[in-house]
């Protein structure tokens, strides 16, 4: 992963998305992939929510990644799904620490009102399941299922900006 971020680095790219766990946040993996990227912008991806699945507290975890330089978090809160509560917990921490939280997990218009404190968002498609090799043709269903219109997109904007002061 050093090697990509060199890599996109020499072609502008000046934001990363990365992530290490073990038991917990795998400290040397990290300081590899932070000092790699830097001076550009790391975000800590949705690593964090397995972590606080397995009960570390948000206020330790958001800590630990701030002397690492993390710039922002990405996270559902600790669920599959957008959970308010859990992103109203991590908020407060990353408030505490100077890190920017983007709220992710099946962002939708229903949820964005209930998630306005967070003031990013991150909103995809993909397919949660498994599907063998030998189904590609239910994959790619699947997939036509979740694809990113610009009618969900202007929904979602129109949503965040009712609900976002």
């Amino acid at each position: 992963m050093v090697d990509d971020i060199h890599a996109l680095k020499t072609v502008g790219i000046r934001e990363f998305a990365v992530g290490a766990l073990r038991e917990g946040v795998d400290g040397a993996a990290l300081e590899k992939l932070v000092t790699a990227a830097k001076p550009g912008k790391v975000v800590f991806h949705r690593a964090i929510d397995e972590l606080l699945r397995r009960g570390f507290s948000p206020d330790d975890v958001i800590g630990e990644l701030k002397n690492f330089g993390i710039d922002r978090v990405l996270s559902s809160g600790g669920g599959v799904e957008a959970d308010a509560r859990g992103l109203a917990n991590l908020k407060r921490a990353c408030d505490r620490n100077g890190i920017e939280l983007v709220a992710a997990g099946k962002i939708d218009v229903v949820k964005i009102p209930r998630l306005a404190f967070a003031t990013q968002f991150h909103a995809g498609s993909s397919v949660h399941e498994t599907v063998c090799a030998e189904k590609t043709d239910d994959l790619f269903r699947a997939m036509a299922c979740q694809r990113v219109t610009t009618s969900k997109v202007a929904r979602l904007l129109d949503a965040i900006r009712r609900a976002v002061p």
